[in-house]
């Protein structure tokens, strides 16, 4: 006759079993029940002409300007200021801001403008180049470009000529701004949203035309910007209470425009002051109206 414990092996062994099977059930039952899920296409929440119209837009709102005229300011010049500038939104920018959505005002005029912030930097070189840096950062946001102008022509007599090329970039990072991002539905209900990551590249040429007097230099030009940038999306959806993390990033865009300028710069020299207006025309429907306040030294 066997011991005791050994008649009851088999039995514990039996509810050993049955409750790992009921430990690992659960689990089981939820990756069973997990639906398959995929990220959403880019194009769902971008369409490729909203994409362009906000790169091309961005891309002309942070350029680098210079706001001055053909003249040189000389080996010793150098001018520190500060740059606002408003650009008119082109046709299509609200929907393209809102995904493409339609929920804003297909002709931009639920905001009409928006506004480009800098600071601005600009040093003499010699007897007829000077270059020119502006910028500005804020949490993994930046703007920043630089500009060459050479001095073509400075007669005694009638107006100056330049020529002024520069090269800028942004990074507008609206998932690290709290700026609200864009709802994602999955069957008619928001399982997560999607930011909108701007990076642009701008090349600007312009010629400039302009007549200094001793207190102003007034000054007229044509150019053409060139825009190229990407869009990158961080997504964000909750599935089964777990996040799903995922950055999709769209191909490149190209886009150009046109443009003329006028405006006017005045050096207020016994104290130092620089004053500087522009506005621009542009074949895109960005038409610019900014000004420079700072100091000449």
């Amino acid at each position: 006759m066997g011991h005791p414990t050994d008649q009851h092996a088999p039995a514990v062994l039996a509810a050993w079993l049955v409750l790992q099977l009921l430990g690992a059930l659960p689990p089981a039952i939820a990756r069973a029940a997990a639906p398959e899920f995929s990220m959403p296409d880019l194009n769902s929440i971008v369409p490729a002409e909203s994409a362009r119209t906000l790169l091309k837009t961005f891309g002309v709102l942070m350029n680098y300007r210079a706001y001055a005229g053909a003249s040189p300011r000389g080996i010793a010049g150098f001018d520190l200021g500060f740059e606002a500038t408003l650009v008119h939104l082109p046709t299509g920018f609200m929907d393209a801001l809102s995904g493409g959505s339609g929920g804003g005002a297909s002709d931009g005029s639920a905001l009409g403008a928006l506004p480009s912030v800098k600071l601005q930097l600009s040093k003499g070189l010699g007897p007829a180049a000077d270059l020119g840096i502006a910028g500005l950062a804020y949490k993994g946001t930046y703007i920043w470009g630089a500009g060459i102008k050479f001095t073509l022509f400075e007669p005694p007599e009638g107006p100056s000529w330049a020529l002024r090329a520069s090269y800028s970039e942004t990074r507008l990072a609206t998932s690290s701004l709290g700026l609200p991002g864009i709802p994602i539905p999955t069957d008619g209900v928001e399982s997560g949203e999607a930011f909108l990551d701007v990076n642009t590249r701008t090349i600007s040429a312009q010629l400039v035309a302009s007549k200094g007097f001793s207190f102003a230099e007034p000054y007229i030009g044509i150019g053409a910007d060139w825009v190229t940038g990407q869009l990158e999306v961080p997504i964000t959806i909750a599935v089964l209470g777990e996040s799903q993390k995922q950055t999709l990033v769209s191909d490149a865009y190209h886009a150009y425009q046109l443009q003329a300028f006028t405006g006017v710069a005045f050096r207020i020299l016994p104290v130092g002051v620089r004053i500087a207006m522009e506005g621009s025309y542009s074949n895109a429907g960005m038409h610019t109206l900014g000004t420079v306040v700072g100091f000449a030294f």
